[in-house]
C-alpha cells in the first residue's frame, strides 16, 4: 500500500519477500518467486494493484503486493505462472470503464501458477 517502502525502511531490519524466500546456504529448503520472472510474466504486466501513493505522491502507482513462490522441484515444472489483468477488467470496471474503488470485488489482480 501507500509508503510501503517507507514501512519497511525505518520499521524493518529486512525486506518481507527476501524472508519467505528463504537463505541461500540451504538451497534445498528455498523458494522460488515465479511472478517477478519476464519468461512468465512480462516486465509492464508485473504489478498486482495499482493505488494512488499519497504517501510518496504519485498517482496510478503499480505494484506487486501478492507472490507466488514454490520450491526448486516444482519450478522445474511450472508450465505458466501470471496475474490476470484481463480478469480483473473485466469483473471489476463497470461498463463505463470505471468503478470507485470501495466497489471493487478486490483492489488486488488474481494470480495464478499452472
Amino acid at each position: 500500500g501507500p509508503g510501503l517502502d517507507f514501512f519497511e525502511e525505518y520499521y524493518l531490519l529486512f525486506d518481507s519477500v527476501d524472508v519467505l524466500m528463504g537463505n541461500s546456504f540451504h538451497r534445498e529448503a528455498m523458494l522460488f518467486p515465479l511472478l517477478n520472472q519476464n519468461f512468465f510474466v512480462s516486465p509492464q504486466d508485473q504489478y498486482s494493484c495499482v493505488f494512488n501513493d499519497y504517501v510518496d505522491d504519485i498517482p496510478g502507482k503499480k505494484v506487486m503486493l501478492d507472490h507466488i513462490f514454490v520450491s526448486e522441484s516444482l519450478q522445474k515444472v511450472t508450465i505458466q505462472a501470471t496475474f490476470a489483468h484481463e480478469l480483473w477488467d473485466r469483473y471489476a470496471a463497470r461498463e463505463d470503464g470505471y468503478s470507485p474503488r470501495d466497489e471493487y470485488l478486490s483492489d488486488h489482480r488474481p494470480a495464478f501458477v499452472e
